[in-house]
């Protein structure tokens, strides 16, 4: 907000990318949706850890998360190389890899750690059915995404709970950087349909 009203933005698009939707979300729970006309929210559910059957979430329990956490948290850089491999639909370079790991390592270790525990602890549910048909918002999805049958999930969620959001898929977690033309398409396509 404050970064917001320092550089005057008036009726700002946020666009999150993972836990940049819980960023966004964490905005809208405090303000709503005060000086914002779209959001576009890119892989990443409201929460991380299931409640119930049907719920668009990655983790049966937080404790699913302990061998990522360890590793982010005691050998950061082989555990980011693993991660990377992950989210990716193609082979990463030698030199693509690097460049991730050299610009996800200057966030701090201890701020890394603290914004996973966020994330897997967190429940953004009422903030994305709140501003549901109230500002617009386009919801990218991985597809085929982190397990099977998680693309069929998350569209059937956000049908059911958020029915007035856009959904697309594309490639996996890091789809705006692997296919950046389909992304870019598919995100002016829905700013196009903004007021």
């Amino acid at each position: 907000k404050a970064f917001m009203e320092a550089l005057k933005l008036k009726d700002a698009i946020l666009v999150g990318h993972s836990y940049g939707c819980q960023t966004s979300y964490a905005y809208f729970r405090a303000y709503g949706v005060s000086n914002v006309k779209a959001f576009v929210c890119i892989d990443s559910p409201p929460k991380y850890t299931v409640d119930k059957e049907g719920d668009w979430a990655m983790l049966k329990h937080p404790s699913e998360m302990r061998p990522y956490l360890e590793g982010v948290t005691f050998d950061r850089i082989n555990s980011t190389r693993e991660f990377l491999k992950s989210v990716v639909t193609r082979p990463l370079t030698d030199k693509e890899l690097s460049w991730f790991i050299d610009e996800m390592q200057l966030t701090p270790t201890y701020i890394a750690a603290l914004l996973d525990y966020h994330a897997m602890l967190s429940n953004f549910t009422p903030e994305a059915k709140a501003i549901d048909g109230k500002i617009p918002v386009l919801n990218v999805v991985a597809d085929p995404g982190y397990f099977d049958g998680w693309t069929k999930l998350a569209t059937n969620w956000l049908k059911q709970n958020t029915p007035h959001s856009k959904v697309t898929t594309l490639g996996l977690h890091f789809s705006p950087w692997e296919f950046p033309e389909k992304f870019n398409t598919a995100v002016d396509g829905f700013l196009a349909g903004t007021k």
